[in-house]
């Protein structure tokens, strides 16, 4: 039961997050002529003008034994967006719109070494492939193990069909094992409409 509600809580905080973040900060958007684009006053409205379906989607990280970096995902609740079942790793928009992604990673360090922890999101669509930076930290050795979170917002403006997918370094030292909460993984909100 106390597990279900800290779930519970985690997933409130988050949402709370996103929209305190989204309703402060301007934000880049990715256009379809793959140019980026400053938001202002007037194509906020417009993105607003008409309610947005409630397209949604959470996963989680799951381990895996290939040698890429990219990241495998196992769906918690998706409703409009898909995941890849072939491999897990891309996530797959239904429905035109502005999607806010919200991706959190936790790495559970035990280092003797200097690290370095990033985490990209590549965008694809169909005239080709954007990577964005989400993260990125250095952290020193200590004597303890300890963990280190990334986290990043992103603002999409994407089409039915685009996708995308997170890549990690280094991904072997994400922690896999976290049951409830867990404590990396993505979410997707199709948070507005917007045809222009």
């Amino acid at each position: 039961m106390a597990h279900a509600a800290r779930a519970h809580v985690t997933w409130m905080s988050a949402v709370i997050i996103v929209a305190v973040t989204v309703s402060c900060v301007t934000w880049l958007i990715v256009s379809r002529e793959t140019r980026v684009i400053i938001l202002n006053g007037t194509s906020v409205a417009d993105m607003f003008r008409f309610p947005a379906s409630r397209a949604y989607c959470l996963c989680k990280v799951i381990n895996n034994t290939e040698k890429d970096e990219y990241l495998r995902w196992k769906k918690m609740w998706c409703d409009n967006i898909s995941l890849n079942e072939s491999n897990n790793i891309w996530m797959t928009v239904q429905e035109t719109g502005v999607y806010m992604v919200y991706v959190q990673l936790t790495y559970g360090l035990k280092t003797s070494s200097r690290v370095d922890l990033s985490m990209i999101l590549e965008f694809s669509y169909a005239e080709g492939t954007e990577e964005f930076t989400g993260a990125f930290d250095t952290r020193q050795p200590t004597e303890n193990e300890q963990d280190a979170h990334l986290s990043k917002f992103f603002l999409l403006k994407m089409k039915a069909g685009n996708r995308l997918s997170i890549k990690a370094y280094p991904k072997d030292m994400i922690k896999y094992d976290d049951h409830h909460p867990f404590t990396s993984f993505i979410t997707i909100v199709r948070y507005a409409d917007w045809s222009g």
